[in-house]
């Protein structure tokens, strides 16, 4: 695939998290959560431009400087992305073909896992094409009246099950149904991850394991480097 082609990249931040406060910003071994998604996009070569969207000033300079990328600051905060990409799609993103936007909070998406993905986008003329994971322990089956266990030996044949995650989003630039796109997933709109790269930190408790594994992936590399 060649360089520099015409799509852009949007990563949409904030201070303010669902059940975490400043959540983008927190450490996560020795990098902020943001920068993780940073990096990966940057490695992937594939952006002619790379937008993050900033709800204040301060992070808005830190990380245009130390990582070269374009800064957009909406201050309002805890705003869906669907209303960011529409309001500053005319200003910023609708010169470019293709539109990606990557989700802060799922730290350990690949560099490779994302030039895949709009590879496929691409070839196969998707309209939009997100990532996601099987669920691969016992899960629940929700009824009318109450939660019923599943365990996993008891799965029928074909039943499996599976979500959104990974934060990993490619869209059309001319893509309109923002709102409902994930109520119309075919098997081509969907890319399946390894439960690693779809781990995503939405509570105390994933900020701690995430940093955990990130340790421990680290740690692995070192000794490896080491032994070499």
């Amino acid at each position: 695939m060649k360089k520099n082609q015409s799509v852009v990249c949007v990563i949409p931040s904030r201070s303010q998290g669902d059940q975490i406060n400043n959540l983008n910003f927190l450490y996560v071994g020795e990098k902020m959560l943001l920068e993780f998604t940073i990096l990966s996009a940057l490695k992937s070569k594939i952006f002619k431009k790379i937008f993050v969207i900033f709800d204040n000033s301060k992070y808005k300079n830190f990380f245009e400087k130390k990582y070269n990328i374009s800064g957009i600051i909406h201050k309002k905060r805890n705003v869906d992305f669907v209303k960011l990409v529409k309001k500053y799609n005319k200003k910023y993103f609708n010169s470019f073909n293709d539109l990606c936007v990557l989700f802060p909070n799922a730290p350990f998406k690949n560099d490779k896992t994302i030039t895949k993905m709009y590879t496929k986008f691409k070839n196969n003329n998707l309209k939009f094409l997100v990532s996601g994971c099987e669920v691969d322990n016992n899960h629940y089956f929700k009824t009318k009246d109450f939660y019923e266990f599943i365990p996993n030996k008891n799965k029928k044949k074909n039943s499996k099950l599976y979500y959104i995650s990974g934060g990993i989003n490619f869209f059309k630039s001319n893509f309109k149904n923002y709102s409902n796109y994930t109520y119309n997933i075919n098997r081509g709109n969907f890319y399946l991850l390894n439960s690693h790269e779809g781990f995503s930190i939405y509570t105390l408790y994933d900020l701690i394991l995430s940093s955990t594994i990130n340790d421990i992936d680290y740690s692995i590399i070192k000794n490896l480097l080491k032994k070499n």
